[in-house]
């Protein structure tokens, strides 16, 4: 073949490259091939681009500690099978850790309805941010009582407003405006943005329910790595 004037493979730098030995031989052929050696990265111009399969499977051996961070990691990329059992051990993982803006909430409510069999949001809450990759753990307690003796409230924990979970209701008591103090949490499908968590009444009893102010009412919440 004769002299090559371009490398095919290559277009930053160019260089020419001889295909047979009686081929002219120019000194800078090698000025020009060290140019192109130095910028070699495979990238579109810089020599071939590589297949799949010159590049290994990774194993942990060929990582050094701590040069990998989530900022390489394409979000959603890992799966289930890409992980091996017993590879990721709570060390590794953070066990109990924190990910999202915790809502801790103790307040000294005077909240009160005379709204009946509906579901009420109160002014215990408060807005958090969480990233939709854990489970948020919701504790609450509250202190109330009704203006009618014998009545019943339920109560649960709402999102945004809205009633997620009931999770019990206030016994009947025979003397009115009886304070009772009652204490629950749940855990949270995995959600992302700001939300309001906060306690929600249901009065099934005409009359008033009403948060006693003596003592807090508090809701707290968590969203922990899973």
């Amino acid at each position: 073949m004769a002299r090559i004037e371009t490398d095919p493979n290559y277009s930053s730098p160019t260089f020419s490259r001889a295909t047979a030995g009686t081929d002219l031989f120019k000194k800078e052929d090698v000025q020009a091939l060290a140019a192109a050696v130095s910028t070699h990265d495979h990238t579109s111009g810089k020599g071939l681009i590589l297949p799949a399969a010159a590049i290994p499977p990774i194993t942990s051996a060929m990582i050094q500690d701590g040069t990998i961070t989530s900022a390489d990691i394409l979000d959603g990329t890992i799966a289930t099978a890409d992980l091996a059992d017993g590879a990721v051990t709570t060390a590794k993982i953070g066990l109990n850790q924190i990910i999202g803006q915790a809502i801790d909430v103790p307040i000294s409510s005077n909240f009160s309805t005379t709204s009946t069999n509906t579901w009420v949001d109160t002014n215990v809450g408060g807005t958090g941010s969480f990233t939709g990759l854990g489970n948020v753990l919701v504790l609450f307690s509250l202190i109330i009582q009704h203006s009618v003796s014998n009545a019943i409230i339920y109560f649960g924990w709402g999102l945004d407003g809205v009633i997620q979970r009931p999770m019990g209701f206030v016994s009947p008591h025979a003397t009115a405006g009886f304070p009772q103090q009652y204490m629950s949490y749940g855990l949270m499908v995995p959600l992302s943005g700001s939300h309001r968590l906060s306690i929600m009444i249901n009065n099934s009893t005409p009359g008033t329910a009403s948060f006693r102010s003596e003592a807090y009412s508090q809701l707290t919440a968590w969203e922990f790595k899973r």
